[in-house]
């Protein structure tokens, strides 16, 4: 068995914020942003291929299905990835995958062919989201930690309005096959200025390589402008890991609560928020509104993306996570059911941005911010893995029960059952949660009873 120090978090949390950790952030960040851009623009690349009688709509649902399956799988082959041979390597090699199918799926011969690169770039897709938050949770301060996690869904939110506009500019011109050519050369530049990111220190210390721990740690020292590292608050006391922590701790009795939580809160949340968002547009034209209409209500509410992220960044150190998600989650609740009663243009949009505000404010905090905290380093990726691959099987499911509840009784029955999934992650949030505001990861991860006896230490394969 082998014991934790952890001297190198210490370390960590007593860097005060400087030039690294903005560059961190900046290339960490850029491939979220490629990512939801991808993700945003493909309407509009449909439409058109419908439009050019090169797809039907048929087609475009296998598109839509093979591109959700690529990111459940590669999301739950991120955590793994992650945590067997790094979050560097990891990050890089989904990165990699992505830019390269980007360009297959431009010079798609058929709609088949665009179809199966389109599940390949969704595996790096859906092992972005994985690694992004992980990653940067391990190098930010415990004190601004929720507010460093919360300003990356602040900027890769952008992407929508950015994907809008290209949308608008590029297809129309040029046609869809552009679109990938923009997100492929976008993800290889982030994945070239990406060599100069280093491996997490946590992560390299949980598998016993603590000489290049310290090594990282006094580099970020010297880019800082630092003579040494920072003292610090004394180390906790050592807790018994391993460097090769099983799969099956997730679901073992000190973790399983942190897993069930995890995987509730997410699947909850982004299955709410995408049900609305990819569905607005229908709900609004089967009431009787025209296209444009629709689209415009859409748009003015997307705003709430934003709104909702840039809430999540101001509340995220200033009030514990349990109550701030709770808050978040009645407001959804309450503006959700007064979205419903609409019957004029200031309504819908009020409460339609309020709502979305809301849900986004709730998912930012609970995915950005609190679920990284709930895993200790050596299981942490893979812990947000399996949460985000049961939300992606979340949102591949619910479709189905959103059509029967609207033709059952409308827009208020869609609502009703939102309101449900919302309450049983507020339900699970307060008998399963745990508080981790402004603590050091190491004492917000739970602590094993027992561990298996660590592997040799392994070093990364090059994803270079």
């Amino acid at each position: 068995m082998a014991v934790a120090i952890h001297d190198v978090g210490r370390k960590l949390d007593a860097l005060p914020l400087g030039r690294f950790h903005y560059r961190l952030t900046g290339l960490i960040v850029g491939g979220l942003f490629v990512d939801q851009f991808d993700n945003y623009i493909t309407g509009g690349v449909l439409g058109a291929a419908v439009k050019e009688g090169w797809s039907t709509m048929s087609m475009n649902a296998l598109f839509i299905s093979a591109g959700t399956a690529g990111m459940t799988i590669g999301s739950i082959a991120a955590g793994w990835i992650g945590d067997r041979y790094g979050r560097r390597f990891s990050f890089q090699l989904n990165l990699l995958i992505f830019g390269l199918f980007s360009f297959a799926a431009a010079a798609s011969p058929t709609m088949g062919w665009l179809t199966v690169s389109r599940f390949l770039m969704g595996l790096g897709m859906g092992a972005e989201f994985v690694i992004a938050y992980t990653m940067l949770s391990e190098f930010v301060p415990p004190k601004t930690r929720g507010r460093w996690q919360a300003s990356m869904a602040v900027i890769s939110n952008g992407a929508v309005f950015v994907s809008s506009l290209c949308g608008f500019l590029i297809i129309p011109h040029y046609g869809w096959r552009w679109v990938f050519v923009i997100a492929g050369v976008a993800a290889l530049v982030v994945w070239t200025l990406r060599k100069a990111l280093p491996e997490s220190p946590r992560w390299l210390e949980s598998q016993g390589r603590n000489a290049e721990a310290e090594k990282v740690v006094d580099d970020i020292v010297h880019e800082l402008g630092l003579k040494e590292a920072p003292a610090g608050s004394p180390t906790a006391a050592p807790t018994a890991v391993a460097a090769d922590v099983p799969f099956m701790v997730l679901f073992s009795p000190p973790v399983i609560r942190r897993t069930l939580l995890a995987i509730i809160l997410m699947t909850a949340g982004l299955t709410v928020s995408y049900g609305y968002t990819n569905w607005l547009p229908t709900f609004f034209i089967k009431q009787g509104m025209s296209l444009n209409t629709s689209i415009g209500f859409t748009v003015i509410m997307s705003l709430g993306g934003t709104l909702g992220a840039l809430i999540a960044f101001a509340v995220g150190d200033r009030f514990d996570r349990k109550p701030s998600l709770t808050i978040a989650g009645i407001c959804a609740l309450v503006f959700g059911i007064l979205f419903a009663q609409g019957n004029s243009v200031l309504w819908v949009n009020s409460f339609g941005l309020l709502l979305l505000g809301s849900l986004f404010c709730f998912t930012t905090l609970s995915i950005a911010v609190y679920m990284p905290e709930l895993f200790a380093t050596e299981y942490r990726a893979r812990g947000a893995g399996v949460a985000f691959t049961c939300a992606r099987i979340g949102i591949v499911v619910t479709p189905f029960p959103i059509v029967w509840a609207f033709d059952f009784a409308g827009l208020a029955a869609v609502t009703t059952m939102f309101s449900v999934f919302l309450v049983i992650a507020l339900v699970a949030l307060w008998l399963l949660g745990v508080e981790t505001r402004a603590k050091p990861l190491e004492e917000t991860a739970p602590v094993l009873d027992q561990a298996p006896e660590p592997l040799p230490a392994r070093a990364a394969p090059a994803a270079e």
